[in-house]
């Protein structure tokens, strides 16, 4: 049967016998882990090794999100909150102090996920650091300015990728631009597109990536109809061109 192009999570430590038979007869293009998920290392190493013998491919995608600060699935296992996106931001200026901390944070990451056998990280955030309280994006961006947003992407990408790992930019064209969490409701944004590209979406355009997570928003000046995870016009005219 043809792969399907979608990717699904699993609901425990383990895979149970119906999940086992799902995949099987869908044969998704990859699986995501959760909190939920984890346990131990060794208890996820058997997990991603039991995935990748439905499919009988060594190769095949397990993702996670593992961004550090408050968005750490392997938290019960170790402590990464104050290390977030903004952190290593507000730090970059002393250049001997920003890359001894996030090369080590990087490195202590990429190899939990490798001893892990997971090869996709979504990682990383280049949306714009918004400083409304509300925010739901937050620290988890690297700043507000761009230009420090796309030096710490593309150094973020070249250690995971000389690692063996995958990456995911997110959330494609932009997420900083709104306080309303998409996870909950539909952020509407009524900025222009001339607007967007100097700077909501200057720093995908700047970052480049195989893989990226569209932003679950409602640009309304751009597809006043469907947000950008579902328009055809900001997928194929905007992202990919």
């Amino acid at each position: 049967m043809k792969t399907h192009a979608i990717i699904f999570g699993i609901s425990g430590y383990k895979l149970n016998l119906q999940e086992i038979n799902f995949f099987k007869q869908y044969k998704p293009w990859g699986i995501i882990l959760f909190s939920r998920n984890i346990d131990n290392l060794e208890q996820v190493r058997n997990l991603t090794s039991s995935i990748r013998n439905i499919f009988k491919d060594n190769n095949f995608p397990i993702l996670i999100d593992q961004e550090g600060g408050k968005v750490n699935r392997f938290r019960k296992i170790i402590n990464l909150d104050r290390y977030s996106a903004k952190y290593f931001g507000d730090i970059y200026n002393n250049k001997k102090i920003f890359y001894s901390k996030f090369n080590k944070f990087l490195k202590i990451n990429s190899s939990i996920l490798k001893y892990c056998g997971i090869n996709i990280n979504t990682v990383p955030v280049l949306d714009l650091f918004n400083k409304n309280k509300k925010s739901v994006i937050g620290n988890r961006a690297f700043s507000q300015k761009y230009n420090v947003v796309i030096k710490l992407s593309k150094h973020l990408i070249n250690f995971y990728k000389n690692s063996g790992i995958e990456i995911v930019t997110k959330h494609i064209p932009g997420h900083g631009c709104t306080n309303i969490d998409s996870h909950y409701h539909l952020p509407k944004v009524q900025f222009s597109l001339d607007y967007l590209k100097k700077n909501d979406f200057k720093t995908f355009k700047q970052v480049n990536s195989y893989l990226a997570m569209t932003a679950h928003i409602l640009y309304e000046k751009l597809d006043p109809d469907k947000c950008a995870t579902q328009s055809k016009k900001i997928i194929n005219e905007i992202i990919r061109n």
